[in-house]
């Protein structure tokens, strides 16, 4: 579910480079507006992601994510030593906006353990509108073991995030 940014080496001309691609952190930051929305998942609340904030650039925007939780059929007062018991969140994050603009994401990294995690996605283009609502959607979150033996649990939402841009 990954957009590849770019194209094939042959597509281009020999001997015609193209500019470095500018990475929106090394841009100055035009905005950031504080988020703080919370979604539980489950009926046991298994998983509840928030997000944070979004730091709006102006080749695009930056969503940073909190997530807390172990994974679906893991209880947190089991052993952690068992191999399949520690697992890392992986998920993407779909985004678009009252224009029906869709903005390609990618994982920009993170980090966490002991069920809290921080990731942040980063997006592109620039958000279209000063205005207006963005809309993130996380359908799914698999939980990956990091010790052999341990098995992939997939946690399947949607965690759905409504932020107003005004």
């Amino acid at each position: 579910m990954y957009g590849v940014v770019g194209e094939p080496r042959s597509s281009r001309a020999p001997g015609v480079r193209r500019p470095p691609r500018k990475d929106i952190d090394q841009e100055a930051l035009q905005r950031v507006i504080a988020v703080a929305q919370k979604v539980q998942h489950g009926d046991t609340g298994e998983s509840e992601s928030t997000l944070v904030s979004l730091e709006l650039f102006e080749s695009g925007f930056i969503a940073n994510f909190r997530l807390r939780g172990w994974g679906p059929g893991t209880n947190p007062h089991d052993d952690p030593g068992q191999p399949s018991f520690f697992r890392a969140p992986n998920y993407n994050v779909g985004a678009f906006d009252d224009h029906g603009i869709i903005y390609q994401g990618t994982p920009g990294g993170g980090g966490g353990g002991s069920a809290h995690w921080r990731n942040h996605h980063r997006f592109t283009p620039g958000l279209a509108m000063a205005d207006g609502q963005i809309h993130f959607a996380i359908e799914e979150i698999l939980w990956t073991p990091h010790r052999a033996g341990g098995r992939t649990m997939v946690e399947t939402g949607p965690w759905q995030f409504d932020v107003s841009l005004e």
